[in-house]
């Protein structure tokens, strides 16, 4: 079933899964409603329970910049690049708000990269990490925060 949707409704979902090493995009083309809230039609995740979620955060703040014609095509390409088969899925946010709708948002972007093992995500980033440090200039000039969790759900 499909039904018309407003401007501030639609949403876009952009998903990376390498794993397959395909680009997904999803809109409000194929959803229907649940509860009063839009859902989007999917291919089944590629995360399960017990994977590691590795979140990479660009926090907003004064003077912050963060160039998304170069982080999708070329930061990411290079994660790709770097992990290869390890890397079974990415996640990418793009902030918009705070609590508010007219607070900025607390990060610009949230990215989130999925694997088996902790050590599928550290080994290769042992002999890689140069290539990532100089590769952040080229699109921001912020610091990211990282946190590395368990899929529980």
């Amino acid at each position: 079933m499909t039904k018309a949707i407003g401007k501030k409704e639609c949403y876009l979902i952009l998903l990376i899964n390498s794993y397959e090493n395909k680009t997904h995009f999803s809109s409000g083309a194929d959803h229907h409603v649940i509860g009063g809230q839009h859902r989007v039609k999917a291919d089944p995740p590629f995360h399960k329970k017990g994977m590691i979620k590795v979140s990479i955060f660009y926090p907003n703040g004064p003077g912050k910049t963060f160039d998304w014609s170069y982080y999708i095509p070329q930061h990411i390409a290079l994660v790709k690049q770097v992990y290869g088969k390890a890397l079974k899925g990415v996640t990418i946010d793009k902030g918009l708000s705070g609590r508010s709708s007219e607070a900025g948002p607390t990060y610009l972007a949230i990215c989130h990269l999925y694997f088996d093992s902790i050590a599928a995500y550290q080994d290769p980033l042992k002999e890689n990490g140069k290539k990532f440090a100089e590769d952040f200039p080229k699109y921001t000039n912020i610091t990211p925060e990282v946190q590395i969790s368990e899929v529980i759900q």
